[in-house]
């Protein structure tokens, strides 16, 4: 596997992480409210 694509899949990652917190989080302040 070339760096260049091991990149790319942690980027991909991360993205997924952040958009799963933002999710929860979205959530969580309804539930708030």
């Amino acid at each position: 596997m070339s760096p260049s694509t091991h990149v790319h899949n942690i980027d991909i990652y991360f993205s997924h992480v952040l958009y799963k917190q933002k999710k929860e989080t979205y959530i969580f302040i309804k539930i708030l409210n």
